[in-house]
């Protein structure tokens, strides 16, 4: 297993850094977005891009196995049932510093939204369909695409910044 310095996280052959950063970058801008118009706070977004990196990185960590997607954390009742286990388990610990419980539920139901999204425009999520799994994709793209990934990340800063100018 690989470290990447530059953001702290194990590197597994499954999960690319790249792919990673886009889930969660995405989680933590729209997550933001949300969560700092109910809770104007800098604590708040701090305690967003936590929960965002954690929660992004367990569902890909736990849900992929050979290279590929499982449905243990890519079909869509288990990923927003993980993603709130995982929140409320985050929240339980750092409560005490007052963390409104409304941050880690809105960041754990939007990091499993952003994540199954993005998964469907890639290789595909899991959905229930006549009582079978099934894959749902969206677009078809790859995981790595550099363009799609880019303009992803690029999105989610500028929400970023713009949340930052409303708190700020």
């Amino acid at each position: 297993m690989k470290v990447n310095l530059l953001i702290l996280i194990p590197q597994h052959s499954s999960v690319k850094v790249v792919k990673i950063l886009t889930h969660v970058l995405s989680t933590f801008a729209s997550s933001s977005l949300i969560c700092c118009s109910l809770y104007r706070s800098v604590w708040v977004l701090n305690n967003v891009f936590i929960l965002s990196l954690i929660i992004n990185y367990v569902i890909d960590v736990l849900g992929h196995k050979n290279g590929r997607r499982t449905p243990l954390t890519h079909e869509v009742i288990n990923n927003v049932l993980i993603s709130l286990f995982i929140g409320l388990v985050i929240y339980t610990f750092v409560s005490y510093t007052s963390l409104p419980v409304g941050v880690a539920v809105i960041t754990s139901l939007n990091a499993s939204l952003t994540h199954l999204l993005l998964d469907s425009l890639t290789g595909g999520v899991y959905v229930i369909s006549s009582g079978k799994l099934v894959r749902l994709t969206l677009h078809g793209g790859r995981y790595d695409d550099f363009k799609l990934n880019m303009l992803v990340i690029a999105l989610s800063i500028a929400t970023v910044v713009a949340v930052l100018t409303l708190i700020l």
